[in-house]
């Protein structure tokens, strides 16, 4: 990681704890970790880059988006449990974002997350079904809504609901519907 941009990022997680993110500013960032907005302007395009790269680049961020997509055995129990601790670990910042002007900014990050994971989950299991291109992307379309819409209801009711509880529930209609899914379009595609 940049230790420039890192400061930065510290300083945008401070400043949450105190503001909204829509009445905090460029030069709030700056002033409070002692730089100039020229330095921030040469990392970030903007405040919203910096919470990209703050996501992307967290070092604790879901083990799944990388790697437990493509381990053997697959659990979406483990994957659940790893993205729902992640955010309940990160409550302040998320919190914040999705409660400020800008929410939709966490929507797009969580589906962009949730899209990685799901096409690596979904071109595995295809290769024994052989569906199209077009329909999977249908198929990961529609998932990627069902489990982020999912996990944003949890988060606007401030996570009062238990991981292991959501989890759970997510885990029950996740296991064995993408495979029954893939095989009725197989079976339509043929």
């Amino acid at each position: 990681m940049n230790k420039t941009k890192d400061l930065l990022v510290s300083s945008l997680q401070e400043l949450l704890l105190t503001k909204p993110l829509d009445k905090i500013r460029i030069s709030d960032i700056t002033d409070h970790c002692g730089m100039n907005r020229q330095t921030f302007y040469y990392h970030f395009h903007d405040i919203y880059d910096l919470i990209e790269y703050a996501y992307y680049h967290d070092s604790s961020r879901p083990y799944i988006i990388d790697k437990l997509a493509v381990s053997a055995p697959f659990s979406w129990r483990n994957a659940f449990d790893e993205l729902l601790n992640y955010i309940h670990d990160n409550e302040n910042f998320i919190l914040r974002i999705r409660h400020s002007l800008s929410s939709n900014y966490l929507t797009n990050i969580l589906k962009h997350s949730v899209e990685e994971f799901l096409h690596k989950v979904l071109h595995i299991a295809n290769e024994e079904y052989h569906v199209s291109e077009k329909n999977m992307n249908n198929i990961q379309i529609f998932y990627n809504n069902a489990i982020v819409g999912r996990i944003l209801e949890w988060i606007d009711h401030d996570m009062k609901e238990e991981i292991e509880e959501l989890s759970s529930a997510l885990t029950t209609l996740m296991e064995g519907t993408l495979e029954n899914t893939l095989l009725c379009f197989s079976k339509q595609e043929n």
